[in-house]
C-alpha cells in the first residue's frame, strides 16, 4: 500500500488537499494510505529561504523526520528541501498546489528519479483580475480617494482636480510577457477599447486582439506597461535605462515579482515625475521595509503581495495536486507534469 502524505502548512489550500486528496483515494477505492501531517512552523506569516529552495513556510528538520516511509508528498508552501528528499528513500512523487515550484529541490527530485507535478495555470485568473484592478485603480485614483474620506480631508476646500484620472479607451497597454497570466488579461480588458500589445520573444503571433511588438517599441509607446515575464532570482527585466525609454508620464504595473524591475530606479522616475503612478504587489524586499520610499508617495498604490490569492483559487489548486497524485496511483501520465 502506497503512503500519500499532505503537509499542512496552516493554509486553506493545503487543508482541501487533504480532503480532496482523502475523499479521491476512497471514492476510487485505491491501495493508498492518506495522512496528514502538520508541519511546525516558525510563523504563521511570512516565507522562508534556505537550503536551496525559497518561499516556503515550515521547518525542513520537522518534515525530513517525518517522511521514511512516504511515497508521494503533497504540499503547499511546505519545503522540499534535498534534506526532505534525501530523508525519504520510497519516495517517488512530488505534488505541488502552485504554479511555480520555489520550495522544491526539483533537480534533486530528478537526480533521485522523483517526478514532480504543479498547478500551473491555478491563479492566472486571479491575478489577471487584480492586474486590471490595480490599473483602474492607481489610473484613477480610487485609493487616494478612499484615503481621502477616511482621513477625514473631503470637504467643501478639497480640490479634487490633482485627481483627475485617465480613461482606458483609447490607451495602449502593453504587456511584457504573453503567457497564462497576460492572455487573462488581454480578454479582461477586450471590452475597455484600449490598444493592447506585448512583447514576449517567445510568442510573437498576435492573439485575441493583442498585436505583438518589439520591447522597444513597447517600451515607448504603452501608456500603462504590465509586467507578466518569468525570470531568475534577481534577474532585472526592467532597469533604469529601460525607464529612461518608457513614455513620459506611463504607468507601470507588477504583479509578477518584484526583482524583474529595479526598485530604485523606478522610485527616481516617480519622483521627478517621468512616470505617472505604479501599482505594485511584489517587491525586491519582502515584507516591503517599513523605511521604503515607496511608502507614502501619492501617486502610487501599494499590495502586501494579495495579487494570487482568492477564495476560488484553493480548491481549484488542490485540485490540481490531487488529480495528478490519484493518476500517479494509477499508472497514468501525468497532467500538470513539471518539466523545467
Amino acid at each position: 500500500m502506497k503512503k500519500v502524505m499532505v503537509v499542512y502548512d496552516g493554509t486553506e489550500a493545503s487543508r482541501l488537499l487533504y480532503e480532496r486528496m482523502t475523499a479521491q483515494v476512497r471514492q476510487q477505492g485505491l491501495e493508498a494510505q492518506v495522512v496528514c501531517h502538520d508541519i511546525k512552523r516558525d510563523s504563521e506569516s511570512g516565507l522562508s529561504r534556505g537550503s536551496g529552495i525559497s518561499e516556503f513556510r515550515g521547518r525542513i528538520d520537522d518534515l525530513a523526520a517525518h517522511v521514511a516511509d512516504v511515497d508521494l508528498l503533497l504540499v503547499h508552501l511546505a519545503p522540499v528541501s534535498h534534506e526532505i528528499i534525501e530523508a525519504a528513500p520510497r519516495l517517488r512523487f512530488i505534488a505541488s498546489e502552485r504554479s511555480s515550484v520555489p520550495n522544491i529541490d526539483v533537480a534533486c527530485a530528478k537526480e533521485h528519479g522523483i517526478a514532480v507535478s504543479y498547478a500551473a495555470g491555478r491563479n492566472a485568473r486571479t491575478v489577471a483580475e487584480f492586474t486590471v484592478g490595480l490599473m483602474l485603480d492607481v489610473t484613477r485614483f480610487i485609493s487616494a480617494g478612499n484615503q481621502l474620506i477616511q482621513q477625514g480631508a473631503w470637504n467643501s476646500q478639497l480640490d479634487r482636480r490633482p485627481y483627475t484620472g485617465i480613461e482606458l479607451e483609447g490607451k495602449r497597454i502593453g504587456l511584457l510577457g504573453l503567457g497564462n497570466i497576460a492572455r487573462h488579461v488581454v480578454k479582461l480588458l477586450s471590452g475597455f477599447g484600449a490598444d493592447i500589445v506585448a512583447y514576449d520573444p517567445f510568442f510573437a503571433q498576435p492573439w485575441e486582439g493583442c498585436r505583438p511588438v518589439s520591447r522597444d517599441e513597447l517600451l515607448a509607446t504603452s501608456d500603462i506597461l504590465s509586467i507578466h515575464a518569468r525570470g531568475e532570482e534577481g534577474e532585472c527585466l526592467i532597469g533604469a535605462q529601460d525607464i529612461a525609454r518608457m513614455k513620459r508620464g506611463a504607468y507601470l504595473i507588477n504583479t509578477a515579482r518584484g526583482f524583474l524591475v529595479d526598485e530604485q530606479a523606478l522610485i527616481a522616475a516617480l519622483q521627478s515625475g517621468k512616470l505617472r503612478g505604479a501599482a505594485l504587489d511584489v517587491f525586491a524586499r519582502e515584507p516591503l521595509p517599513p523605511d521604503s520610499p515607496l511608502i507614502g508617495m501619492p501617486n502610487v498604490v501599494l499590495c502586501p503581495h494579495l495579487g494570487g490569492l482568492s477564495q476560488d483559487m484553493n480548491p481549484r489548486s488542490a485540485q490540481f495536486a490531487a488529480e495528478d497524485a490519484i493518476r500517479f496511483l494509477k499508472g497514468e501520465a501525468l497532467l500538470h507534469a513539471y518539466c523545467g
